[in-house]
């Protein structure tokens, strides 16, 4: 049988898809996947996400989306010819950034023109807005590049083409571990419309807004901890009573989403205790860090 090249990159991505789908089950301990149906297949889209594990965050997404993923990945990775072979096959497409390879940044047009190429096809492109990959429960700094991306293939089809971005949550209760849980959080998809008035006006400032909308339905969607202290503090509650309240609340092992909403719930509690009293919050915070360390 003889294959285009085409052709044998769709069958590898579709081989890739599913080995990756079995590899999961036996990798996490359990998987929760939550709202999936949401995501549009008729329409081109942008999945946003956070991005807690270097390696592991395209895959937990692009298993659960049934359309081909074009995934957004940092150029210096296509420094290694293995890589880029690999990176090809599975569709990701390099960006440049000035403060790894400022000599290659003008090729961030092309990535452009061709994330405009794919919109416009219906396509679907994945991109982390923060850039990096810590894992903490705290997002960073949203970088634009999904709002701009959105909004310039608009402009370049006359703002008909009806692109949607998908907030997606990815939580881990340990990225670090083998037999971790993973909890895959889709939100409903943000109609860009809505900032085509403004683009028109102010592209600057469209962009931004778009930007800050994304960065706030993600961390709806995750375990978002600004302050380190009290993320400190909250990992301590989880260890002395987080067991407690899923038995009384009824929590059991296998319902994952509700875990992920008590934990939701402790955060806000935190939270609220330490504008009410922030060094009384302190001084417990304080005494629980002694015990545990």
């Amino acid at each position: 049988m003889n294959f285009s090249g085409k052709n044998n990159k769709t069958m590898l991505y579709t081989i890739l898809k599913l080995v990756i789908k079995i590899a999961m089950k036996v990798y996490f301990r359990s998987i929760h996947v939550r709202n999936a149906e949401l995501v549009p297949t008729d329409m081109p889209l942008v999945i946003v996400a956070n991005h807690p594990s270097s390696f592991m965050d395209p895959l937990v997404v692009g298993a659960y989306i049934r359309q081909k993923l074009f995934f957004i990945a940092k150029g210096v990775l296509f420094n290694n010819k293995i890589l880029r072979w690999i990176f090809n096959m599975m569709h990701v497409i390099p960006v440049y950034r000035p403060f790894e390879t400022p000599e290659l940044m003008y090729k961030n047009e092309q990535t452009f023109r061709h994330c405009y190429e794919l919109l416009a096809k219906k396509g679907v492109i994945m991109i982390f807005p923060e850039g990096i990959s810590e894992t903490v429960r705290r997002l960073r700094k949203f970088k634009t590049g999904p709002a701009r991306i959105a909004l310039g293939a608009e402009k370049e089809n006359n703002f008909e083409l009806g692109v949607a971005i998908v907030p997606v949550g990815i939580n881990y209760s340990n990225p670090h571990r083998f037999q971790s849980d993973l909890f895959v959080n889709f939100s409903k998809p943000i109609d860009i419309s809505q900032f085509f008035d403004l683009y028109k006006k102010d592209e600057f400032k469209a962009v931004r807004s778009l930007t800050d909308l994304i960065k706030e339905r993600i961390a709806t969607h995750t375990i978002d901890i600004e302050n380190e202290a009290l993320d400190e503090l909250v990992k301590n509650i989880e260890i002395i009573y987080k067991s407690r309240l899923k038995k009384e609340f009824g929590v059991s092992p296998d319902e994952k989403e509700r875990d992920y909403l008590l934990t939701k719930e402790i955060v806000e509690a935190v939270y609220h205790f330490h504008r009410q009293d922030p060094r009384g919050v302190e001084k417990v915070n304080q005494k629980n860090t002694a015990i545990y360390r």
